[in-house]
């Protein structure tokens, strides 16, 4: 798959483009969400968070499709709040 395919597959995505994290914020102790809304440019998928973590990227790989894609950058979401001293990952309620 091209680049411009990938692109053109993600573009046609019809659902609401976010990750959404259940997180328990260390500080409080209190259970709450991290939303990371879901872009694109013409060098991969970005992953913006609704708190204070870093952007993850994924570049496009014409070798994967558009899943492995996700999957790549969910990862790097998960582990960037693994990563993270005010947040820890909780199961959802």
């Amino acid at each position: 798959m091209t680049k411009q395919e990938l692109i053109a597959e993600w573009e046609n995505v019809t659902l609401i483009k976010i990750f959404e994290m259940p997180v328990k914020n260390l500080a409080t102790g209190e259970n709450d969400w991290i939303v990371w809304n879901i872009s694109n440019d013409e060098n991969g998928m970005i992953a913006s968070p609704s708190e204070s973590l870093t952007t993850e990227t994924v570049e496009w790989d014409e070798c994967f499709g558009l899943d492995s894609h996700l999957e790549t950058l969910h990862e790097q979401c998960y582990m960037a709040i693994c990563e993270s001293e005010e947040w820890e990952h909780c199961e959802e309620e």
